[in-house]
């Protein structure tokens, strides 16, 4: 199915408002995949994911970026 994606980032005292929304659509037991997220402005710690509005991880900042990771859709 289709499942809506956003991210914000969190610097320790709140959180911005959510990105775009990316539509993704999977099949049966597949990942929602996110590439390494670069040029993260300074004072940011960790970038939220959220998957159709509900949260699912963080991906921790390092030297203004993040590794690429994988979510479940829920």
């Amino acid at each position: 199915g289709t499942h809506l994606v956003n991210i914000t980032y969190y610097n320790g005292t709140g959180e911005t408002l959510p990105s775009i929304t990316a539509p993704v659509t999977l099949t049966a037991a597949q990942l929602i995949h996110l590439a390494a997220i670069t040029g993260i402005p300074a004072g940011v710690t960790f970038v939220n994911v959220y998957v159709d509005a509900l949260f699912v991880g963080s991906m921790a900042v390092s030297s203004n970026a993040t590794s690429a990771r994988n979510f479940d859709a829920l």
